[in-house]
């Protein structure tokens, strides 16, 4: 009897889940991006046409639609543990070929990530904890010298962030030895010899066949890795920051978009192009009068609030020139992981959902666009790389800062 029933337990059980080919989940995926680009055409063709009665077909279209697209992204998040399982051995293995004591920590397995994006960042993730264990932390010796345990740990941690996921694998070694980094820069011309911003430094470890490794060992040392991970990070549309303190330890995060996808997204005009802005990112939007254009185009900010804003020229970054001057224009404020900036365009469309549509590699190379949509008219627009212009806004400052 006790035997029956713990056998129709486990049927209950196995039937609860099923298996699904991962291909039938990408076309699944594709359909229903199809049908958001169709249903948007449909609302927009009512209201020209100005039918109410189809304007409310399209509107009850637009909320089944936006449950299906729900349902169906959720089919394909799984979590992270999938991803961090095969790190124990890794690190177990990298211990003994390395001669050193390392501690594993995983925490956030349970964050979920689309199924094709783990898939994807697997070699990143290798690549990164290989270089922990090698360059990041010190052999047994050195590090009872320095006071630190004998055994080094590193750390893989993820968890969601609104829209994004971000994965941080931290050590407790030596940190970057950014003197060194900068002299092998400025020895292969990728540097100027007077540079000494640490974070331009930083970002050096991220070019193609840079190592500052002495010697070549079966680990690294062949400057093949790091430059991966961030080839791999842009065709994620994610982001890579590194936190180091020499004798402390070095934390790299990658910060991963949820899904690539369908994203809600806000539609702006600028120079009569369209463009996408990530809604999840969109604080407000903001009038700009013509009258008030000279003063704050003088400024390059805005005093919202007692708040002081940068303002990013969109005209100015993509060179579509200066426009009308007597037009009054829209400045949308946004927030990138903490920075505020203000995106002058010419006027703000609304709010639309739409389907990102990858460029061929060629394109890629645009950092500050993240692909493209068509929209409901069947023109294209561009999808904005938020992070990527809110760097280059930095960097130009601290570049004018420097003259």
């Amino acid at each position: 009897m006790a035997k029956a029933a713990g056998r129709e337990r486990e049927s209950k059980k196995e039937s609860a889940s099923i298996r699904v080919r991962k291909e039938k989940l990408d076309y699944l995926v594709d359909a229903v991006g199809e049908l958001v680009i169709l249903q948007a055409r449909l609302r927009q063709a009512a209201a020209e046409a100005g039918l109410d009665e189809f304007s409310g077909i399209a509107e009850d279209l637009s909320r089944l639609t936006d449950e299906l697209r729900d349902a169906t992204m959720n089919i394909r998040m799984v979590p992270l543990d999938e991803s961090f399982s095969g790190f124990p051995r890794l690190v177990h293995d990298l211990a003994s070929q390395l001669g050193k004591e390392l501690n594993l920590t995983v925490r956030g397995g349970a964050t979920e990530l689309d199924k094709n994006i783990i898939e994807s960042l697997k070699d990143p993730l290798v690549h990164i904890v290989r270089n922990s264990a090698d360059h990041g932390v010190e052999a047994p010796d050195e590090r009872e010298r320095a006071g630190k345990p004998r055994a080094g740990t590193i750390t893989i941690e993820a968890r969601q962030q609104g829209s994004r996921v971000e994965i941080e694998i931290a050590d407790d070694g030596a940190g970057l030895d950014l003197e060194r980094i900068r002299e092998r820069g400025v020895e292969r011309g990728l540097i100027d010899a007077q540079e000494r911003d640490p974070e331009r430094i930083k970002t050096l470890i991220f070019e193609p066949g840079f190592s500052t490794a002495r010697r070549t060992t079966g680990v690294s040392g062949r400057g093949v890795g790091m430059d991966v991970v961030m080839s791999n990070l842009r065709r994620l549309r994610g982001d890579v920051t590194i936190d180091s303190e020499r004798g402390r330890g070095t934390a790299i995060t990658l910060s991963i978009p949820l899904t690539l996808v369908i994203v809600d997204g806000l539609l702006v005009k600028v120079g009569g192009v369209h463009y996408v802005v990530n809604l999840s990112q969109v604080l407000e939007c903001v009038d700009e009068p013509a009258a008030d254009r000279a003063g704050r185009a003088a400024r390059g900010f805005i005093d919202l609030r007692g708040r002081t804003i940068p303002i990013v020229d969109l005209r100015e970054r993509f060179a579509l020139g200066r426009g009308d001057d007597t037009a009054d224009r829209r400045l949308v404020i946004i927030d990138d992981d903490g920075s505020v900036v203000a995106l002058w365009v010419d006027a703000v469309v609304g709010k639309q959902q739409v389907v990102i549509k990858p460029f061929t590699m060629d394109l890629r190379q645009i950092a500050s666009i993240a692909g493209a949509t068509v929209l409901g008219d069947g023109s294209v627009a561009l999808i904005l790389n938020s992070r990527e212009i809110v760097k280059t806004m930095r960097r130009d400052e601290r570049a004018q800062q420097k003259e």
